[in-house]
């Protein structure tokens, strides 16, 4: 029964949409057993396979389980020892060492995967950003009541919540089906060994914004991506209790729980939430489901506590069943009825619910031309985040995706651009798509010059076999991939201009580093950036282009790790291309080499006059960093398990 309570949690039936949640869950116990299987055990070698599996399977996920095997460890190892005064070295520091040891062993080994993940990833400001001081042990009202309903009912679609707030990604859901906490609370009133201590301290962590953030780098986003290690004890507290449920408290448990859950139907229900008298509820049809569900779990495991006898187990068991899948059905029609990022309904068509996200994902991408280089597509937001990695998934150049760990030059252009990029990409202001060479448009409106605000070429129109229909535009104005400037500004007057200039900005002078301007000052002329007033840069950006495409990419050619561009130039200057800048890449023009340097998170290199032939190389070294790294974990790892090996022998003849 806690194996079924684990798998089919809240937190499970919130993650659905993401399926990569679902195997931590599966792979994170094997984690504790190898470790509880070295500590008491003895027996060597199984943390480091735990340790790789997880790694490989997931990078971010993996360094939260760490911290909390460290946590698990203290608990449940470290505190009885220290309870009990046994602070020698066999009963303290060798089981720590040993631990460790096998923990580095299993991380060098997923180096291959986990060197070039960290790298890429260590600048992006998803990861830099932190938790500010002032909010590192203050929790709004709202906060606490989505605490309370994480723990105390049901999940929910994360883009729909029926209450508190009306969507939120940080899947904050710990339910377990039919107790919910009702039983974990007996337990803490009852018990006080390493299980209750743990547990007391998870909520405790949950409760504290730093002390939650440290599973996730210190973000400044409230995320619960934790929970489910949090919900394995949870469950394991459970079945202790509905073992012997006549040794627990349970009335006073049950009061305890019907008073924090009273609060919060109260505070959900009754409680007035601005001016005008509004409450916060969203869907009264998903939020009277989630309390009738939860009180009747909480109701249900008592009365099978009083009536039944040797039969309650198997009762328990078939509720819980039950309850698992009720629920996760529940919130899979929660998903199916609330998201639709396509304009169509699946569910009326006679096709597989599958297939129609296959053509809807597929068709239309697959008629595209995906040899459009030095140009890229742009998808129009108003088709839907879904739609943003149509591109990716079917490889077509394109200013579009939808992913949190973009390259972190990425996210520097579009803040440069005052716009910030998150998950998505932002539109960004006036310029963005010529400057990035997005040339061809595809949307799901069909424009007129007023509506689209550019001057859009219509090319044609594409449906596919669900009968969705998209509409594909040129336009005309976007630069390729490769251009020069004759002039520059630097980064410190580009950051007075308004964001919405910055993007004619770019494509009117180069905008350089100031730490850059003596050397590019030795080919490029200073912009006369104070005869420029507000407006100024927008209205002469048809100008810009038409400058820029004076001297472009007149051949361009790409392949896995480089690209290729020719380009004539009147005299020495420097060529943009609007690709990330990262400094793996290497330049060459003309056969010698060439700086690159950065353009707000983009690249230039100087070229000379005449014809250059500009080559890029790409060589990740983070990647072969790694494979080293693992060819060093996997040698360590031989080296281990002989010693280990040897030793078992030696013991054994003591023995």
């Amino acid at each position: 029964m806690a194996s079924l309570l684990y798998a089919f949690s809240g937190f499970q039936c919130s993650s659905v949409v993401f399926f990569h949640f679902q195997d931590m869950v599966a792979l994170f116990p094997l984690m504790l057993t190898a470790l509880e299987t070295l500590v008491e055990d003895k027996k060597h070698g199984r943390l480091i396979a735990a340790c790789v599996l997880n790694v490989f399977c997931n990078y971010v996920f993996f360094i939260a389980e760490v911290i909390f095997l460290v946590l698990y460890y203290i608990f449940k190892y470290m505190a009885p020892e220290i309870r009990a005064k046994r602070y020698g070295f066999k009963h303290l520091a060798a089981p720590v060492l040993s631990c460790m040891l096998e923990g580095g062993i299993g991380v060098a080994l997923g180096g291959v995967l986990l060197i070039p993940s960290i790298y890429g990833t260590m600048s992006n400001t998803r990861v830099t950003s932190h938790i500010l001081g002032q909010n590192w042990l203050s929790m709004s009202t709202t906060d606490w009541l989505m605490l309370i309903k994480a723990f105390f009912t049901p999940a929910e679609a994360m883009n729909d919540y029926s209450s508190v707030v009306s969507a939120n990604w940080m899947t904050n859901a710990a339910y377990l089906p039919l107790f919910g906490v009702f039983f974990v609370i007996a337990y803490l009133l009852k018990k006080k060994d390493w299980l209750a201590t743990m547990l007391k301290a998870c909520f405790v962590i949950a409760a504290v914004p730093v002390l939650n953030s440290v599973f996730m780098t210190f973000m400044p986003e409230s995320y619960r991506r934790w929970y489910y290690m949090l919900v394995l004890l949870m469950a394991l507290a459970t079945v202790k209790v509905a073992e012997a449920p006549r040794e627990y408290p349970l009335k006073k448990a049950a009061a305890i729980w019907t008073g924090i859950f009273v609060i919060y139907v109260v505070m959900t229900r009754f409680v007035k939430w601005d001016d005008a008298g509004n409450s916060i509820i969203y869907s009264e049809k998903w939020y009277y489901a989630g309390i009738v569900i939860a009180v009747l779990g909480v109701a249900l495991a008592g009365a099978v506590v009083k009536w039944f006898g040797r039969r309650r187990n198997v009762a328990f068991l078939l509720l819980a069943a039950a309850f698992s899948a009720g629920t996760l059905g529940m919130n899979i029609r929660h998903y199916q009825t609330t998201t639709d990022n396509t304009t169509l309904d699946f569910k009326t068509y006679s096709n597989a619910y599958a297939q129609n996200v296959v053509n809807y994902l597929t068709e239309i991408p697959s008629m595209l031309d995906s040899d459009v280089l030095p140009y890229r597509y742009y998808f129009d937001e108003g088709i839907g985040y879904t739609y943003y990695n149509l591109t990716m998934a079917n490889s077509l150049p394109s200013i579009n995706s939808f992913i949190s760990t973009v390259h972190s030059s990425i996210t520097e252009f579009y803040e440069q651009l005052g716009c910030g990029r998150a998950t998505w990409t932002n539109v960004g202001p006036e310029g963005v798509r010529e400057l990035l060479s997005a040339r061809y448009v595809i949307s799901i409106y069909e424009y007129t010059d007023a509506d689209a605000g550019y001057t859009y070429t219509y090319v044609g129109t594409l449906e596919n076999s669900n009968g969705q229909v998209m509409y594909v535009y040129e336009n005309e104005d976007a630069l390729p991939i490769g251009f020069t400037y004759d002039t520059y500004i630097t980064r410190s007057q580009f950051e007075q201009l308004e964001d919405w200039e910055r993007a004619a900005a770019m494509l009117t002078t180069l905008v350089i580093e100031d730490e850059d301007e003596e050397e590019v000052s030795k080919c490029l002329t200073p912009f006369p950036f104070e005869t420029y007033e507000t407006g100024m840069w927008q209205s002469s950006m048809d100008e810009a282009i038409e400058a820029r495409s004076e001297e472009c990419s007149e051949s361009f050619e790409q392949g896995d790790n480089y690209f290729e561009s020719v380009i004539t130039a009147d005299t020495e200057k420097y060529a943009f291309f609007s690709v990330p800048y990262d400094e793996c890449w290497k330049a060459t023009v003309n056969g010698a080499e060439a700086e690159i340097i950065n353009i707000n998170g983009l690249m230039a290199v100087k070229v000379e006059e005449g014809t250059n032939y500009i080559r890029f190389d790409y060589e990740y070294m983070p990647l072969k960093a790694g494979i080293v790294c693992s060819i060093c974990g996997m040698m360590i790892l031989i080296g281990y398990l002989i010693f280990c090996k040897k030793s078992n022998v030696r013991e054994g003849e003591k023995g």
